[in-house]
C-alpha cells in the first residue's frame, strides 16, 4: 500500500536519490543493463507481476493514495512501495522510474487514470534508453505477437513471468540491447 506519511516518503526519496546518482554515472548501455537487472530483482521480490497491461497497481485503491502524494513526489516513490502489474515495456517504466527518478507524480497519475495515451507516454519516457523499435520488439516478444526468427524462442515460454525474465536476460546478455 502507498504511504503518504511525510517521514516514510522522505526515507524512500533519500534511498532513491542515492540509487539515482549511481545510475546517472553509468553509460547508456550500462543503464539499460541496470534497468533489466532491476526488473529481474523486482520480479524475484514479487513487486512486479507480469500481466497484459502496460502498468497497473496490484491493489486498486493505491491510485487514490497515489493521488494524495505531495506534488513534488516522483512516480518511483509510489512504485517502490507497492506491487505493480506490468508488461514488457511497463516493467522497464517501473525500473526507470525508480532508477532515474525523473517521472513526476502528475504524469504517472495521467497514465494510471487513462487520461493520456498510455503506450505513447511510456515509449516517450523510455526514449533516453530504448528506441521505439527496441520497445516494439520487446512488446512483440512479451505479448507473443510474432513467431518470426528469434521471436520463436519467446513464443515457447508459456509463463508471462518467465518470458519477461527471458527478455530482460536477453537485454543483459546483449549489452543493453534486445536481440530476438
Amino acid at each position: 500500500m502507498i504511504s503518504t506519511d511525510p517521514k516514510v516518503i522522505a526515507r524512500i526519496e533519500k534511498r532513491l536519490k542515492t540509487r539515482n546518482a549511481r545510475f546517472r554515472k553509468l553509460p547508456k548501455a550500462k543503464q539499460r543493463v541496470a534497468l533489466a537487472k532491476d526488473v529481474i530483482q523486482q520480479l524475484d521480490a514479487r513487486k512486479l507481476i507480469a500481466s497484459h497491461c502496460y502498468f497497473g497497481w496490484k491493489h486498486r485503491d493505491d491510485n487514490a493514495r497515489f493521488s494524495n502524494l505531495p506534488d513534488k513526489a516522483q512516480f518511483g516513490t509510489a512504485t517502490s512501495q507497492t506491487k505493480c502489474e506490468v508488461c514488457g515495456i511497463g516493467s522497464l517504466l517501473v525500473a526507470a522510474a525508480e532508477l532515474a527518478d525523473q517521472l513526476p507524480v502528475d504524469w504517472a497519475l495521467d497514465i494510471t487514470t487513462g487520461s493520456t495515451n498510455e503506450r505513447f507516454s511510456i515509449v516517450d519516457y523510455l526514449a533516453p534508453w530504448f528506441s521505439s523499435t527496441q520497445l516494439d520488439m520487446i512488446e512483440m516478444a512479451y505479448e507473443q505477437t510474432s513467431t518470426r526468427g528469434g521471436f520463436r524462442s519467446f513464443y515457447t515460454v508459456r509463463s508471462d513471468k518467465q518470458r519477461l525474465r527471458a527478455i530482460m536476460k536477453n537485454i543483459i546478455a546483449n549489452n543493453g540491447r534486445f536481440v530476438p
